[in-house]
C-alpha cells in the first residue's frame, strides 16, 4: 500500500504561490518608495479547517485583534503598552486577554525634556499653569509613542489634548530626539518640548 502523500517544504507545489507572494511582498517593503510597510500573514491549511494569522507592524489597535481572535500573533513596541493590556490599566479601562510569548530586549526609553527658558521643573507645573507647549513627540509612523506619552501626562494631571486645548501644539515626528529637526528646533526656540521614545 502506498504511502499518503506528504508535502515537503520548500520545494512542494503546494507552498509554490504561497512563497512567490512573501518573496515579492518582501521586494515591495524593501522598495523606498513603496509605502504600505505594515504586514498581515494569514496561514490556512490545504487538507482542512484552521487558519493562523500573523501582524507584522507596531500598532496599538493589533492588540484589540489579538484580544479578539483576528490575530493570533503580532508585534508591539513598547512592552509596556501590552503590559497596560493585559491588566487593563493606563490606555486601557479593562485587561485585554493577549499574552506576552517572547521580548526583543533593547533600550528604549520614554525621555521628557522642556525648554529651560519656560522655568517649569515638573509636569504638574505645566499642568497648573495650562501652558499651551509646543512639543514634539513620535508619531508619524509610530501611533504607540503618542499614547504612552498620554497615560504619563495623565498621571500628572493633563493631556495631549489638554495641551491642544490650552492654544498648544503636537508635532509628530519620527526621527529619533537627538536629530537635528527635533532637538535642533527646541534649541531654536520653535518648539517648547520633545516628548517621545527612542534608543
Amino acid at each position: 500500500m502506498a504511502e499518503p502523500y506528504r508535502p515537503v517544504a520548500p520545494v512542494d507545489p503546494t507552498n509554490l504561490r504561497p512563497m512567490m507572494f512573501l518573496d515579492v511582498a518582501r521586494a515591495m517593503m524593501l522598495n523606498q518608495d513603496w509605502s504600505h510597510r505594515a504586514v498581515s500573514v494569514v496561514m490556512e491549511s490545504h487538507t482542512g479547517p484552521g487558519r493562523f494569522a500573523f501582524y507584522g507592524a507596531n500598532h496599538p489597535d493589533v492588540i484589540l485583534d489579538v484580544h479578539e481572535r483576528r490575530v493570533d500573533i503580532s508585534i508591539l513596541n513598547p512592552a509596556a503598552l501590552l503590559t497596560m493590556a493585559q491588566r487593563g490599566t493606563g490606555a486601557f479601562s479593562s485587561p485585554r486577554d493577549v499574552a506576552t510569548i517572547a521580548v526583543l530586549p533593547h533600550d528604549d526609553r520614554l525621555g521628557f525634556a522642556v525648554a529651560d527658558r519656560l522655568g517649569f521643573t515638573s509636569l504638574e507645573d505645566i499642568a497648573a499653569a495650562r501652558y499651551p507647549l509646543r512639543v514634539s513627540t513620535r508619531g508619524s509612523l509610530d501611533a504607540c509613542t503618542p499614547i504612552m506619552v498620554d497615560v504619563v501626562l495623565r498621571a500628572h494631571g493633563f493631556s495631549l489634548d489638554d495641551v491642544r486645548a490650552w492654544g498648544g501644539e503636537i508635532s509628530l515626528d519620527q526621527p529619533m530626539p537627538n536629530h537635528p529637526s527635533r532637538i535642533g528646533r527646541l534649541e531654536r526656540g520653535e518648539i517648547d518640548a520633545i516628548l517621545t521614545r527612542g534608543s
